[in-house]
């Protein structure tokens, strides 16, 4: 798994949290893929301030130069709770511009 620190944005546009995990899937395994999905969960939401219920949701970023292949999660989150690790993009970006370029 990536770094969380470096690898955590905010769409203010958008209120949307959202962690580049890397590289995560290499294995034909449920129960290991369950196991590799509740580690990132994990460590992104410690990210996420306390009292936010949105449901976390998670993909495959299949278009992108930087980011291809790699599996991000996202969660909806009012920016004055957001947490000063995150780089924060501008607001001509949105979290699917930011991952395909």
């Amino acid at each position: 798994m990536e770094d969380l620190k470096e690898n955590l944005f905010y769409s203010p546009s958008e209120q949307l949290l959202f962690y580049v995990a890397g590289y995560t899937e290499n294995n034909y395994e449920v129960e290991k893929i369950k196991e590799m999905l509740d580690e990132c969960v994990k460590e992104f939401e410690l990210s996420i301030p306390k009292g936010v219920t949105n449901p976390i949701k998670t993909d495959v970023i299949t278009i992108s130069r930087r980011y291809k292949y790699m599996r991000y999660f996202w969660v909806k989150v009012e920016e004055k709770f957001v947490s000063k690790e995150a780089f924060v993009i501008g607001n001509d970006w949105t979290m699917s511009k930011w991952l395909q370029n």
